[in-house]
């Protein structure tokens, strides 16, 4: 698989793309985590989750061919998130196997944090 990694966008995601013109067999994502980050108001996680909705991509489609614009050669499909908060994300590579993990601190019963999965995510298989 291809992994893109990437982040500074005050939420965590996976998303997968989708080519039009060449259905790779090769997986390729998009891992996105901002680790450490302001607190993000509701109205601005209202319209990242917006933004990220199937009924966001039916608008704007119609929206697109009235403008004009062209369709993209690549479509994203969104596979977790998107989540907020200050988080750390990993991938392991390991020979011809990719996991994704995201990790957020949590207290547990004496107020100590501790790294607790968010989201895990097998990304190829051997």
């Amino acid at each position: 698989s291809i992994s893109v990694l990437s982040g500074d966008v005050h939420h965590a995601y996976v998303a997968r793309a989708r080519f039009r013109h060449d259905p790779a067999t090769t997986p390729v994502y998009q891992l996105t985590c901002s680790p450490v980050h302001n607190s993000v108001p509701g109205w601005i996680r209202f319209g990242f989750r917006a933004g990220w909705s199937h009924f966001a991509a039916a608008i704007s489609r119609p929206v697109r061919r009235l403008a004009g614009v062209r369709p993209h050669s690549v479509r994203w499909s969104r596979l977790g998130g998107p989540y907020f908060g200050n988080e750390l994300a990993t991938l392991v590579l390991d020979d011809r196997s990719a996991w994704f993990e995201l990790e957020r601190a949590r207290p547990d019963d004496v107020g100590v944090p501790h790294l607790k999965p968010v989201v895990s995510m097998e990304l190829t298989k051997p």
